[in-house]
């Protein structure tokens, strides 16, 4: 075949007597008892072996065959030049037979390679991702169906549905006070529903609960870059404010044993759907921690001054719009330790909301939401670079610090934001960063 290429390997050539190559698909049989059929799972394609049975001669025979076995114990993929198949990266396999026969001028051999590919690991990401949004959804469900189930007021005397209202309206009015709720946009829309007043009651306890989650609905801001970490660990600390444990009203008039444990059951359903509901929207901003979207660190601009009162430089009175900027970040900036604090915030939020569940949906939704977050923030943080203490040994610029520790001076706002910096120019001997 005149169309047939030299062979050779690390560019040590060698002629070929024959060729063959492994290769197919990767399968798993399964069989099930009292079914006849298998059924057969396709794993992806087979990795491909080539195998050579060839030689080299001459009167330098044997320096040939010395070059060819230094190319084959060198690590790593190398070009293999197949005379049928064409170039491609290959590993050499081990147990590679090389016989001499000098009389002849002659070294025979028998090779292997194996196929190199790519050195990329299966992204587990966008899998644990999706099952974090999917417990959201199904904590979402489990919520509003137990609180139908559980708040009654309409076949009740009028004092039971306007604690009611009034129990509602302190659960709004605490969510709508919190920052994060000013940030994230929900204020106007749950100020809007505690400005109806009495409308509350003429949809009954099933239209008042999906007005109220979706007053807690994030997804208009799904698109929008937002700082997410922080909105997660905000939103998750906000539920522990609503607790419903309140001081039980003077309702003007002797109430019967019905009404009355009505209306504690109210408060309690009242106080649970907005907690679940608020850690539902949680679960899903778990997916965003991390991400290209959170700018919680990696670009702040002006979404730090909007968390007001969350950082330590803001509490003390810092301007804090000195350290940050719209200055581009060239590396990543989130680090394993960002992730693993809100993954254990979440997470404990979450098992403690278990052990108020009344119904075993809204359990083991929690329970599963719990899970995978848990699952799909420990398994993203694991790419992500860790945090240590580094000494400077003086108050230097952060600009100064970032080129030190990165060979760039860009990444000097994000060492600024991570450690509170009041001021660039002078920033604390110790510090956090990423270890890069």
């Amino acid at each position: 075949m005149a169309d047939r290429l030299p062979a050779s390997f690390r560019g040590v050539p060698f002629y070929v007597e024959s060729s063959g190559i492994t290769a197919g698909r990767r399968t798993v049989t399964h069989e099930y008892p009292l079914r006849d059929e298998p059924y057969t799972e396709d794993l992806g394609r087979a990795t491909r072996e080539y195998r050579f049975y060839g030689f080299v001669l001459g009167d330098d025979c044997i320096e040939q065959a010395k070059a060819l076995r230094d190319a084959l114990e060198k690590p790593g993929a190398a070009t293999l030049v197949h005379p049928e198949l064409g170039e491609m990266q290959a590993v050499a396999q081990g147990g590679a037979s090389i016989s001499f026969d000098q009389s002849l001028r002659v070294v025979r051999f028998s090779l292997a390679f194996i196929e190199a590919g790519l050195n990329a690991f299966p992204s587990t990401g966008s899998a644990t991702q999706s099952l974090s949004r999917m417990s959201a959804d199904g904590l979402w469900e489990a919520t509003i169906a137990e609180y139908q189930g559980k708040a009654h007021f309409q076949s009740f005397p009028d004092f039971v549905a306007e604690n009611f209202s009034t129990d509602l309206g302190n659960a709004l009015k605490k969510i709508s006070a919190a920052d994060i709720s000013k940030v994230l946009g929900m204020s106007k829309k749950i100020a809007d529903l505690v400005s109806d007043g009495a409308s509350f009651l003429t949809g009954g306890p099933k239209a008042i609960g999906q007005r109220v989650l979706g007053a807690l609905g994030l997804s208009q801001l799904a698109t929008t870059s937002a700082g997410w970490q922080r909105a997660a660990k905000s939103l998750t600390r906000l539920t522990d404010s609503l607790s419903g444990d309140e001081k039980e009203p003077s309702y003007g008039s002797p109430v019967k044993a019905a009404s009355s444990e009505q209306i504690e059951q109210n408060r309690r359903a009242v106080y649970a759907l907005c907690r679940r509901g608020i850690l539902a929207q949680v679960v899903g901003i778990t997916t965003l921690v991390g991400t290209d979207l959170d700018t919680t660190v990696r670009a702040p601009g002006v979404l730090l001054d909007e968390f007001a009162g969350e950082t330590d430089a803001q509490q003390e009175g810092a301007t804090t719009s000195s350290i940050v900027s719209s200055d581009p970040v060239d590396a990543p900036t989130v680090s394993y330790d960002d992730m693993a604090e809100v993954q254990s915030l979440v997470v404990d939020a979450l098992e403690r909301e278990m052990l108020d569940a009344e119904s075993d949906e809204v359990f083991f939704a929690l329970r599963q939401a719990a899970t995978a977050v848990s699952q799909d923030l420990t398994q993203r943080a694991d790419l992500e670079a860790r945090l240590y203490t580094y000494d400077a040994g003086a108050s230097l610029p952060a600009c100064v610090i970032s080129e030190e520790l990165y060979g760039t001076a860009l990444r000097a706002s994000e060492i600024g934001i991570r450690n509170s910096v009041r001021h660039p120019l002078f920033c604390p001997n110790t510090l956090k960063v990423l270890n890069e």
